[in-house]
């Protein structure tokens, strides 16, 4: 998992499939509250990226759904109970009024992968980088879905991935959150 996160920056960046969204504004302010572990800043920028962006389900969404499902599939897989918190929280955030905020299609998304729930393609990514199969086809085949989606959802796991990471030796950010000791 550690060689993950700049394996999968490298066939992103490589990729002519780019993100809907420029890196600055909401998605720096996501990924620096997730490797953080801050919720303040998470549900911030996941507020702000929510129906934000081209495509049929918006690059924000997108990227979120990335996100949510890497956080709680890997933060579960590496015995990291403060992603899967954090992961808990985002969910709840960008579900609650998604239905008024995006597409219909595209909160569906957001519900599903609130869930855990996703496509065989970011499920394979998710596989890959945890070394349970070779990374760079599972990321283009990722990439090759829709105009953006791929590069938008590639994104947000990786993001996740980066976290579940920084989070794992990492104590409680806030009051209530599970320390690494604390399996729920």
């Amino acid at each position: 998992l550690a060689s993950a996160p700049a394996a999968l920056a490298g066939i992103r960046a490589a990729s002519p499939r780019q993100p809907g969204l420029d890196a600055a504004g909401a998605p720096a302010l996501l990924e620096r509250g997730c490797l953080r572990g801050s919720l303040v800043e998470s549900i911030t920028a996941a507020e702000r990226l929510i129906g934000l962006g081209p495509g049929l389900t918006p690059s924000g969404d997108d990227m979120l759904a990335g996100l949510l499902v890497a956080l709680r599939h890997l933060g579960r897989a590496a015995g990291v109970p403060r992603a899967v918190w954090l992961a808990d929280w985002l969910a709840a955030a960008v579900t609650f009024d998604a239905r008024t905020r995006t597409t219909s299609i595209s909160a569906t998304l957001l519900h599903c992968a609130a869930r855990g729930e996703a496509s065989p393609e970011v499920l394979g990514v998710l596989r890959a980088a945890a070394g349970h199969q070779p990374l760079e086809p599972a990321v283009n085949r990722l990439l090759r879905l829709g105009h953006t989606s791929g590069a938008d959802l590639a994104w947000g796991v990786q993001i996740g991935v980066s976290a579940v990471l920084s989070l794992l030796g990492a104590g409680p950010a806030v009051a209530g959150a599970p320390s690494r000791r604390e399996r729920p």
